[in-house]
């Protein structure tokens, strides 16, 4: 059976082409967005779905290693929120309550909104920093709660997948990347909905 995966890779499974984004590249992409953001050196609390999650992974490894390369930022901590909104409110309002220099979320997972209801509730000026323009993260860009959102054209992935396997099982194309990437697209509240 020709396997695709989309969004999550397994490279150690039998599946014949991955689609979607470099998840590394796009940690790396947001450590360089949070770091212009940021006026000064402040610190960044990284919120991530699960440290065993690959993707929560590779996201929070390129903005560490972009971090670390430019010393320009100073991560306070990982988080694991399991995706559970009551998890990423009370860790977030931990962090605010605890730091003082907090200056960025950056959120690999969901629950965004979460934070961005625990920010409010603390008047912080705190960027937030997230994946996905689902109408939820587009809607609280456009309030001014999110500053930037990463995006992956998660649509496009599986239209791609299904063209692929289309054209190797219909058409008698085989398959011959084992990796296609996704652009990694930057959304500001000025071409959210562009």
């Amino acid at each position: 059976i020709r396997v695709v995966t989309i969004n999550t890779d397994l490279p150690e499974s039998q599946r014949c082409c991955f689609i979607g984004q470099n998840m590394r590249q796009a940690g790396r992409t947001a450590a360089q967005v949070t770091s212009m953001l940021l006026e000064d050196k402040k610190q960044i609390a990284i919120f991530t779905a699960s440290n065993s999650s690959r993707f929560g992974q590779e996201r929070v490894q390129g903005f560490e290693d972009y971090a670390q390369e430019k010393g320009s930022m100073c991560i306070a901590g990982v988080v694991e929120t399991n995706e559970q909104p009551d998890i990423m409110y009370s860790e977030a309002k931990r962090f605010l309550k605890e730091n003082p220099d907090i200056g960025a979320f950056y959120i690999t997972c969901g629950c965004v909104s979460d934070a961005a209801r625990a920010v409010a509730e603390e008047e912080r000026d705190i960027r937030i920093i997230c994946y996905d323009s689902f109408p939820e993260n587009k809607s609280l860009m456009r309030q001014g709660m999110i500053d930037c959102i990463i995006d992956q054209e998660l649509e496009s992935q599986g239209e791609e997948a299904i063209q692929l396997l289309f054209q190797e099982l219909i058409k008698g194309k085989q398959i011959r990347v084992t990796k296609q990437y996704m652009p990694i697209e930057i959304h500001i509240q000025e071409n959210i909905d562009y």
